[in-house]
């Protein structure tokens, strides 16, 4: 992985794919008042540099569901990993530090599978969960 450092430009192209990674380059090259080759360029720098890791779009999530947050604390790891595996409404898992160890992101369709997981958790130690209410859109 090659070190680049960046400058004003470099921020600029950034933060415009950042907005919307299927911007036209010609779009690009004309907000930071560059040709497209040497935006082009700068992306593939940019790339390379693994700055610019992927491109991606946002979906329209499915609304009818509740979204959960569950710190845990376990010293059983792998049983636990195991146990969020056999679950496709665990949609993340991390390891984090602190008073807990996991952080788990489920997404379930009812209170009853949310409450289902949880019951299986008991026994890989204590953990709090955190339903979300209402996403912020910072866009």
């Amino acid at each position: 992985m090659k070190s680049l450092q960046l400058d004003r430009t470099d921020y600029m192209i950034w933060e415009l794919l950042k907005s919307n990674s299927r911007i036209p380059l010609v779009d690009i090259a004309t907000q930071v008042n560059m040709s497209p080759p040497a935006v082009k360029e700068r992306m593939t720098k940019l790339e390379e540099a693994n700055i610019i890791k992927s491109y991606t779009i946002k979906i329209q999530e499915k609304e009818n569901f509740i979204e959960t947050y569950i710190m845990i604390k376990t010293s059983k790891c792998l049983q636990l990993e195991d146990y969020c595996r056999n679950f496709k409404s665990v949609k993340e898992m991390k390891r984090v530090s602190g008073n807990y160890n996991y952080l788990i992101k489920l997404e379930t369709e009812t209170l009853r599978e949310l409450y289902k997981f949880q019951e299986g958790l008991v026994k890989f130690g204590p953990s709090n969960a955190f339903v979300v209410t209402k996403n912020i859109d910072f866009n």
